[in-house]
């Protein structure tokens, strides 16, 4: 997301209300969940994520790959398959 965008995003946040156009706002009541790959400290020095659009909770969520955790692949993919209501193949790993 570009600095200009998350500018925005957090100009929405802190008045709850955006700018639908010129006469008109819209007010807003939202609430925000996102998750990044990427350590945020780092993300900031290189200035491609806004410090100020940091959040007020922030809880971090350590979680290996998938790659560290092969025993849950086949239950994602029973999980998706059912979804799409398809039965699940028995995969194993060894």
């Amino acid at each position: 997301m570009s600095p200009l965008l998350q500018s925005r995003l957090l100009r929405v946040l802190q008045e709850r209300k955006s700018a639908g156009g010129r006469e008109h706002a819209y007010f807003v009541n939202v609430r925000v969940v996102a998750a990044t790959n990427e350590p945020l400290e780092k993300k900031i020095k290189d200035g491609t994520f806004v410090k100020t659009l940091l959040p007020v909770n922030v809880i971090p969520i350590p979680l290996p790959g998938l790659r560290e955790r092969r025993d849950d692949i086949p239950l994602l993919v029973a999980h998706f398959l059912k979804d799409k209501s398809i039965p699940a193949p028995i995969v194993y790993f060894n």
